[in-house]
């Protein structure tokens, strides 16, 4: 069994990882500055055991000795900011939070000689070839959030071209399930199953026929954790295939929670963009995966929680 370190570990991903990786044996630091990160979602892994946590920012000085330190066999970097609607309103924080903290993590595990990382980024679809033939996913940006993503792509690979780090990329689609929390600008899963649960009506933003790829977080760290035996420089994207409507999202959110209420229409959003699935053909054949909850079956699980939490 191995090292592991994951960054992000309070949050709503890293923390089902640490989870995870925790049940296949894995000693892990989970690295989380709590700022947006909840230490409850680490309940279950306090209680395994297993599990150093360290409250710490990934662009200080003190995670880079942290990580001399520690010199995990595998670092899997998660922390960052998802809010793309918020990136609008502060792009120098979010490039901030996303590029310099992924490069510091990049930087970090460079000067340490750690044997691997992996990077996990949100929201890249686009599908192309570069000059050697290798699959690169990306997108068109629409927001701050996407440039961003791109650029931890690149600083990442080229910390494997140039440096000779052993790096690969996990792009995800639109996660969802539990401990997702319902923000001021979504997630719009979690926020529509909030609403109708307590028997409020979603909000959905322009007219709804705006498309998203969703993945359950159970199916996104499945790969994840296999994603530590893929070769340096794969960068494989991940999601379900499948486009689904937000409108009819919303409206079968409103159905699992009784039917009493019904989406109502609020603005649209400027960079909200048709709907684009995930290619699936990297992930089920380098990792041998597939995304196995369907979403409706995710979403009548989220919405029977939720009720239950409101009774």
């Amino acid at each position: 069994m191995a090292q592991v370190m994951v960054t992000g570990a309070a949050g709503f991903v890293g923390s089902h990882l640490v989870d995870r990786l925790l049940a296949q044996g894995h000693e892990v630091d989970a690295i989380d500055d709590l700022s947006t990160g909840s230490i409850t979602n680490l309940t279950r892994a306090r209680h395994v055991g297993g599990m150093k946590l360290h409250q710490i920012d990934v662009r200080v000085p003190e995670f880079v000795d942290l990580v001399g330190r520690r010199s995990p066999d595998l670092i899997w970097h998660l922390a960052g900011r998802v809010d793309r609607p918020g990136s609008l309103k502060d792009p120098v924080f979010d490039a901030d939070v996303n590029v310099l903290g992924t490069l510091n993590v990049l930087e970090a595990v460079r000067m340490h000689e750690i044997p691997k990382i992996g990077v996990a980024v949100h929201g890249l679809f686009r599908r192309e070839a570069d000059t050697d033939g290798r699959t690169i996913v990306g997108q068109l940006p629409k927001v701050p959030s996407h440039i961003a993503a791109e650029a931890q792509v690149d600083y990442t690979r080229v910390h494997g071209d140039v440096y000779g780090l052993d790096c690969r990329v996990i792009a995800l689609a639109n996660v969802y399930g539990p401990r997702q929390v319902a923000g001021e600008f979504g997630p719009c899963i979690a926020s529509f199953v909030s609403k109708a649960a307590a028997g409020d009506s979603p909000i959905v933003d322009g007219d709804g026929t705006q498309g998203r790829d969703f993945i359950h977080v159970d199916d996104a760290v499945e790969a994840i954790a296999k994603g530590g035996d893929l070769p340096s420089g794969a960068i494989v994207a991940l999601g379900s295939g499948r486009v689904t409507r937000v409108i009819d999202l919303a409206e079968a959110i409103c159905q699992l929670a009784g039917g009493a209420v019904a989406p109502t229409f609020g603005p649209a959003r400027r960079f909200d963009r048709p709907g684009v699935a995930f290619p699936t053909e990297e992930a089920s054949r380098r990792l041998d995966w597939k995304a196995f909850t369907s979403l409706e079956d995710g979403l009548a699980d989220l919405v029977s929680a939720a009720r239950s939490e409101t009774d």
